[in-house]
């Protein structure tokens, strides 16, 4: 079995020439029905062999607002790092965790812990929102990010607060900061959030 992590920079491009002999491409595996290229500018990301799977938490989409509570009830960490613990709730990104608590208009720092199950319910829900935003418009390639196809995707264009440093918040006008949690570049709106 492969355990496959793109990291910041990985590609994972599906049968194109150009990718062959491209710089960066890291690894070719030969398949029947083409080849699978894996392309990192950085070297971050990985390909390797496992003997088994990695424990993933549920996506946001099978996860209740009960077993959510009851997960981050477990946890005195910052709510964005509880929701970027894949072991946790799988599939969020650092922007969908920033887009999905700016949402919720829950501050990223608050202790998961003290949640209460109104605020669960609102973040499942703003998760589930902005990741279904993110795939309806194919991700965000605000750095690297491009689809199997080599194509780009354009959720970097909608971003709530992700990455909008002094710009105004969308619901109140207040400039947008960057701030650090759990290690993570952080974009909050100091009123609606704080």
């Amino acid at each position: 079995m492969w355990e496959i992590h793109l990291k910041m920079t990985g590609r994972l491009i599906w049968d194109r020439a150009d990718y062959e002999k491209a710089k960066h491409t890291r690894v070719v595996v030969v398949m029947e029905g083409g080849k699978l290229y894996f392309w990192d500018t950085r070297k971050f990301g990985y390909i390797r062999v496992v003997s088994e799977r990695k424990q993933l938490g549920k996506d946001p989409w099978e996860m209740s607002e009960a077993e959510l509570m009851r997960k981050l009830q477990k946890t005195g960490r910052s709510v964005k790092e509880a929701i970027l613990d894949q072991s946790l709730l799988a599939g969020v990104g650092n922007i969908y965790a920033n887009d999905g608590l700016w949402e919720a208009r829950i501050n990223p720092k608050q202790k998961a812990n003290t949640l209460t199950i109104p605020q669960v319910k609102k973040l499942l829900s703003s998760l589930r929102r902005v990741m279904e935003r993110g795939l309806a418009t194919g991700g965000a390639s605000d750095n690297s990010y491009v689809n199997a196809k080599g194509e780009m995707g354009s959720y970097q264009n909608e971003f709530l607060v992700y990455g909008r440093t002094g710009e105004p918040c969308n619901r109140c006008g207040t400039k947008l900061e960057r701030i650090v949690v759990g290690g993570r570049g952080t974009w909050v709106c100091q009123k609606c959030q704080l």
